[in-house]
């Protein structure tokens, strides 16, 4: 009856019991028969993960646009995978219950959905929503001053 997230111990009573019930990992063939137990840590929460530098629907204009993933989990973390587009761009080496990695996204003439996958030790896998991102932003610097004005004059802006 082990339905309940949180950390078990099971008491056996002998080497040969623990064998019996997985335990044959951390089983020490020189532990006194009545000291042994079997540890193990119910999991089935999922992972979290955000990212910073960007937002969805974002436009930048850069040739690279850095960004930081966060993750975290109740347990232990596995590791993280960075999509752009569909596509592996960068995978992360996750140790403990947080971290936080540093990225870069690169300039594209179209829009990107950027994802981040996230798996913990016990299996659980949570996956970001994509946002789509950084369509660049070219300025037209064609226009001169007077035409922008009158432009945002006839959109409602006024001088004031």
């Amino acid at each position: 009856n082990f339905e309940q997230e949180g950390a078990y111990t099971v008491q056996t009573n002998s080497l040969t019991e623990l064998k019996k019930h997985g335990g044959t990992e951390h089983a020490d063939s020189s532990a006194k028969d009545d000291d042994l137990s079997l540890r193990f840590i119910m999991d089935t929460t999922n992972p979290d993960a955000f990212i910073s530098g960007i937002v969805d629907e974002g436009k930048y204009d850069s040739a690279s646009q850095p960004i930081t993933i966060t993750l975290s989990d109740n347990v232990m973390l596995d590791q993280a995978t960075l999509l752009v587009d569909g596509e592996v761009k960068q995978t992360f080496p996750a140790e403990g219950i947080d971290g936080t990695f540093e990225a870069a996204i690169e300039e594209k003439n179209t829009n990107q959905k950027v994802q981040i996958k996230v798996a913990d030790k016990a299996g659980n896998i949570y996956e970001m929503p994509e946002m789509k991102q950084m369509k660049r932003l070219v300025h037209d610097f064609s226009r001169s001053a007077d035409d922008l004005m009158n432009s945002m004059i006839e959109k409602g802006f006024k001088d004031e």
